[in-house]
C-alpha cells in the first residue's frame, strides 16, 4: 500500500508562517541589540545578562507583525477554507494573543527573579501605581510629578501588554484583509505595498503607546488610554479594510 501524505491544514500552515516569522524577527531583533554591547569589557556576559532578562518581552513585541506577515497568505478567520469553521483559527490566535500578553507580564518576572532584576508581577504592578499615585496626589512640584510618572510607568508597564494581546487579533485581521487588497498587485508592488503597510501598521501602534504614556505621566490623564490611544488607529484601519474588502462576499484570495 502506497501511503500518501496528507496537505496541511490551513490553520497549521498559518501556525508555521506565525513560528516562521517569530524566528526570522527575533533573529532581527537581537542582533541588533547585539550592537550596543560592542567594545564593553564584558560584551558576552551582559548581552546574555540581558537576554535572560528581556526575551520574554522582545518575543510579545514581535507576536504582532510575526501574525500580521503570516496572515497575508491567509489565516482562515473568515471561513471559506477547507478547514471548515473560522472557530479553529480564532482558537489559535486566541492563544498567541494569550501568549503576548503571558510573556511579559507572568514568564519575564519570572526571568527577571533568576537574574535578580526584580521585574514586577501584574499584582505587585497595580499596588505600586496606586501607592504612587496616592503619593503624588499628596504631594507637591516635583515631588508630585516623580510620583505621577512612576505610577504611569507602573501602569505602562501593566497596561500595554494587554494591549499588545489585543493588537495580535488586529494585526491577524489586517494581515489577511491586506493580503486580500493587494493579491492583483504585481510582484515588487504587491510585497512593497505588504512591508509599508506592516511598517505603518505597528507605528500606528507603538507611537500612540509612547504618546499615551507621556499624557498619563506627565499629565494626569485617564490610564485607560495606554490600552485605547495605541488601539484606535488599527481598529479604524480593520473596520475600513473588511468594509472595502468585504472577505465573506466572494473576495477570493
Amino acid at each position: 500500500m502506497i501511503e500518501t501524505k496528507s496537505r496541511p491544514q490551513p490553520e497549521s500552515e498559518f501556525a508555521r508562517r506565525v513560528a516562521t516569522w517569530v524566528v526570522v524577527l527575533l533573529a532581527v531583533y537581537l542582533a541588533y541589540s547585539a550592537t550596543h554591547f560592542w567594545g564593553r569589557p564584558d560584551a558576552v556576559a551582559d548581552f546574555f545578562a540581558m537576554l535572560a532578562r528581556r526575551l520574554p518581552v522582545m518575543v510579545a513585541q514581535i507576536l504582532p507583525p510575526a501574525v500580521f506577515a503570516g496572515a497575508l497568505n491567509g489565516c482562515g478567520i473568515f471561513g471559506g477554507g477547507p478547514a471548515g469553521s473560522p472557530r479553529r483559527h480564532w482558537v489559535l490566535l486566541a492563544m498567541l494573543a494569550m501568549a503576548a500578553y503571558a510573556l511579559p507580564a507572568l514568564f519575564a518576572p519570572t526571568f527577571a527573579q533568576w537574574t535578580g532584576s526584580g521585574w514586577p508581577f501584574p499584582a505587585s504592578l497595580l499596588e505600586s501605581a496606586r501607592s504612587a499615585r496616592a503619593a503624588a496626589e499628596a504631594g507637591l512640584g516635583n515631588e508630585a510629578a516623580r510620583h505621577l510618572r512612576r505610577a504611569a510607568s507602573a501602569l505602562a508597564t501593566l497596561v500595554v501588554p494587554i494591549a499588545n494581546a489585543a493588537f495580535v487579533l488586529l494585526a491577524a485581521v489586517l494581515g489577511d484583509l491586506t493580503g486580500r487588497s493587494t493579491r492583483r498587485l504585481s510582484t515588487w508592488p504587491r510585497y512593497a505595498t505588504r512591508w509599508l503597510s506592516g511598517g505603518l501598521l505597528f507605528a500606528t501602534f507603538w507611537i500612540p503607546a509612547a504618546v499615551a504614556d507621556e499624557l498619563v505621566g506627565y499629565d494626569a490623564a485617564w490610564g485607560g488610554l495606554l490600552f485605547v490611544l495605541p488601539l484606535c488607529v488599527p481598529l479604524a484601519a480593520a473596520g475600513i479594510l473588511f468594509a472595502v474588502v468585504r472577505p465573506g462576499r466572494g473576495s477570493a484570495r
